[in-house]
């Protein structure tokens, strides 16, 4: 098991958890996350395979990166849309996951 932040673990699962099945069948590994303590991913399989999905799992890790802005938590509502409709919009056409915190 290995241990990740909540948005590299949204960006693995990907849209409607399309991305992480697409890891799964290109590795044959079944990837599974732990939320008990903090969020884990846990890759079961063969040998072989547990390595082809920690290799697919660093690759995509490599490539994820963080920005933030800010944006008046009044305003979140524009991002979001009706029923999350304009987020998941966004998440599905850019391929990045979008969060929201109020600091």
């Amino acid at each position: 098991a290995s241990k990740h932040g909540l948005l590299a673990v949204r960006l693995i699962i990907g849209p409607g958890g399309q991305r992480v099945r697409d890891l799964e069948q290109a590795s044959g590994a079944r990837i599974q996350f732990d939320t008990s303590d903090g969020v884990k991913i846990q890759v079961r399989g063969t040998p072989a395979a547990r390595t082809k999905a920690w290799d697919l799992l660093q690759e995509l890790q490599d490539g994820i990166d963080e920005e933030a802005f800010p944006l008046a938590k009044e305003k979140h509502y524009v991002v979001i849309g009706p029923r999350g409709d304009t987020v998941k919009r966004l998440e599905v056409q850019s391929g990045a996951a979008v969060t929201f915190t109020v600091t």
